[in-house]
């Protein structure tokens, strides 16, 4: 599970890829899942779908993330349609016996507990999968939210 600011969502859905700026993807493997927030919300889920490499090219406007991993998102969910993180599925995390709270989760991109992992694709199926119209309008939705973002 990962948060990350909505335009930095879209690059990942746009290009398929998740990066860091330190190697963390080796133990990674070949369907693994991912779970993207935007705030408080589940906005997607992708897979694993390559091995791990490393790359210069800058695609997103906030650093270079050069260790990157290609990814395909199985579900992604508009902003109005996105399922809060809060209430059981972060219960759930605070009260894993893995970590203190729920937040530790997304700072070390670490294995979630059956349960919450659960509760978390219980929601994300209970919504319906914007994906293929997101995909569709990736573009002029960066273009917003940059613009959003510049008018701030």
């Amino acid at each position: 599970m990962t948060k990350l600011a909505e335009e930095h969502f879209l690059v990942c859905v746009k290009y398929g890829i998740w990066g860091s700026k330190v190697s963390r993807f080796s133990p990674w493997r070949l369907g693994d899942a991912l779970v993207f927030l935007v705030e408080t919300n589940i906005a997607g889920l992708a897979e694993v779908t390559g091995a791990p490499y490393m790359d210069d090219l800058a695609i997103w406007s906030n650093d270079l993330f050069p260790y990157r991993i290609p990814i395909k998102f199985l579900q992604v969910m508009k902003p109005g349609n996105r399922p809060s993180v809060l209430g059981d599925i972060r219960q759930a995390l605070k009260t894993s016996n893995k970590m203190a709270n729920y937040g530790s989760y997304m700072a070390g991109l670490a294995v979630l507990p059956d349960h919450a992992a659960h509760l978390i694709l219980d929601a994300i199926r209970s919504k319906s999968n914007d994906l293929p119209t997101m995909c569709k309008e990736v573009d002029a939705l960066i273009r917003r939210v940059r613009s959003l973002m510049q008018g701030a």
